[in-house]
């Protein structure tokens, strides 16, 4: 059973049009947001440069952090050949 469908009038058309003209952009409002458009994307490239700068300095740091990880390791590892060394010698000298 389909329901019976009701007839669109000039009065519906109209005041469909008349919501449509009330809620749309004007030439102003498109003006308006492209402004405020222009300053934002400015905003957000300064904020690009900005991440930049600080990504290579994370990345400077990271290297430095690699590097003493590095000489910490390696100093580790003298520290117990030298350690080993010592408790041979003192074995031999008596100690």
């Amino acid at each position: 059973m389909m329901a019976s469908r009701k007839r669109l009038t000039l009065g519906d058309v109209g005041s469909m049009l008349e919501h449509v003209v009330q809620h749309m952009a004007t030439k102003e409002d498109l003006e308006e947001i492209n402004k405020t458009l222009d300053a934002h994307t400015k905003t957000l490239g300064e904020h690009t440069k900005i991440l930049g700068e600080h990504t290579k300095i994370l990345g400077e740091h990271t290297r430095d952090l690699n590097t003493i990880k590095n000489d910490v390791k390696v100093g580790l590892d003298k520290r117990l050949q030298l350690e080993v060394r010592v408790t041979r010698l003192e074995k031999k000298v008596g100690v």
